[in-house]
C-alpha cells in the first residue's frame, strides 16, 4: 500500500461512522488483494499482501450482527466464509486460487453496504481525531490536507 493510500485510509477511517468504515475495510481488503495479484511471481511478498487482507477480511466478519436481520446475516456469512476460503487456499498454495471471484463477491457486497452507509446518519466513531483542513495550500496539480495541531491540545482519549 502506497503512502498516499495509507493516508487516505487514515483520513476516512477517522471520520468514518459505523457504516462507513465497513466501506472502508473493504476498499483496504481490495487494495491488499489487488497488490498481492500483482506480486505473484514473489511468494513471500504474496503470502504477505494475502494475510493483511485475511486480517482485514476478519475485521469485517467481525461486524456481522445477527440480531437484526438473521437470515441477511447468515447469507453475508456464508460470502465472507467463501473469500477466507479462497484467501487461504492461496495462501496455503502459495499461488492464486480464485482470488478474482473473492474480489468479485467482496466488489458486490461493498456496493450493498455503500448504498446502507449513505443512510446511515451516526456520529464519526472517532469523536476526538485531528480537524482536517483542505485547500488551505496548495501546488501544482494537487492539494494539501493539513491540521492544526495547537487546536487539538486535548486530542486523545479522554478517561
Amino acid at each position: 500500500m502506497t503512502k498516499e493510500q495509507i493516508n487516505e485510509f487514515s483520513y476516512r477511517i477517522t471520520n468514518a461512522n459505523s457504516g462507513q468504515m465497513i466501506v472502508v475495510l473493504y476498499d483496504m481488503e481490495l487494495v491488499y488483494i489487488e497488490e498481492a495479484l500483482s506480486l505473484q511471481e514473489d511468494k513471500e511478498k504474496f503470502v504477505t499482501k494475502l494475510r493483511q487482507a485475511q486480517k482485514v477480511h476478519q475485521e469485517l466478519m467481525n461486524t456481522v450482527s445477527y440480531e437484526e436481520a438473521p437470515v441477511v446475516a447468515l447469507d453475508v456469512m456464508a460470502l465472507y466464509l467463501f473469500v477466507n476460503k479462497k484467501l487461504v487456499e492461496s495462501i496455503v498454495k502459495r499461488k492464486n486460487i480464485e482470488l478474482e471471484a473473492a474480489m468479485k463477491v467482496l466488489k458486490d457486497l461493498r456496493v450493498g453496504f455503500e448504498a446502507h452507509a449513505k443512510l446511515d446518519q451516526s456520529q464519526p466513531l472517532m469523536q476526538n481525531s485531528h480537524q482536517v483542513y483542505a485547500g488551505l495550500t496548495y501546488g501544482k496539480g494537487y492539494l494539501n490536507e493539513s491540521y492544526d495541531v495547537m487546536a487539538q491540545q486535548s486530542r486523545g482519549f479522554k478517561a
